[in-house]
C-alpha cells in the first residue's frame, strides 16, 4: 500500500530541517554587502557622535573653569555658526507631526494656549481687527511696488 505514517513523518522532518538550516545559515552576496555597508555607516555615525560629545564635554569643562582659568567666555565663532546652522534642522525634527494622533493633540494644545494668550492681550481686547492688521503688517513683507500703473 505504500509507506507507513511513521516513516513518512521522519523523512519529512529531515527535509524540513535541511531547508531551514540552509535558509538561515547563509546570506547572498548582495545581502552580505548591504549588511557590511550598513555596519560601516553605523560605525561612522557612532564615531561622529562620540567626537561631537567629546568636544562638547571639553567646551563644558572649559566654561566651568571660567575665563580666568583657561576657559572661554563662549564658543568659537565657527562653533557658534555651526550650531546656528543646525538649529533649524533640529527644530524641524522636533516639530509635532500632524499625520498622527499624538502630533495633532500636541498641535491642538499649542494652538489653544496661543489663542488664549491672544484673547488675554489688552490690544486685542480693545481693537481686535486693528490688532490683527498691526500683527500682519509687522510680520508679513511689504507687497512689491510695481512701476506700472493701470490706466483707468
Amino acid at each position: 500500500m505504500g509507506k507507513t505514517k511513521g516513516s513518512a513523518r521522519r523523512k519529512g522532518g529531515k527535509d524540513a530541517t535541511k531547508v531551514a538550516s540552509k535558509a538561515t545559515s547563509t546570506l547572498s552576496k548582495r545581502q552580505e554587502k548591504k549588511s557590511q555597508v550598513r555596519k560601516a555607516a553605523a560605525r561612522e555615525r557612532k564615531g561622529a557622535l562620540l567626537s561631537q560629545l567629546e568636544t562638547r564635554k571639553q567646551a563644558d569643562a572649559a566654561a566651568a573653569r571660567g575665563p580666568l582659568l583657561g576657559g572661554t567666555l563662549g564658543l568659537d565663532l565657527d562653533d557658534a555658526l555651526a550650531e546656528v546652522a543646525a538649529a533649524p534642522a533640529r527644530r524641524d525634527k522636533n516639530r509635532p507631526n500632524a499625520a498622527n494622533n499624538r502630533g495633532r493633540r500636541v498641535i491642538a494644545a499649542q494652538e489653544t494656549e496661543r489663542f488664549g494668550a491672544v484673547l488675554k492681550d489688552e490690544r486685542f481686547r480693545a481693537d481686535p481687527l486693528g490688532a490683527v492688521l498691526g500683527h500682519l503688517r509687522a510680520t508679513l513683507p511689504a507687497p512689491p511696488s510695481s512701476g506700472r500703473r493701470k490706466k483707468g
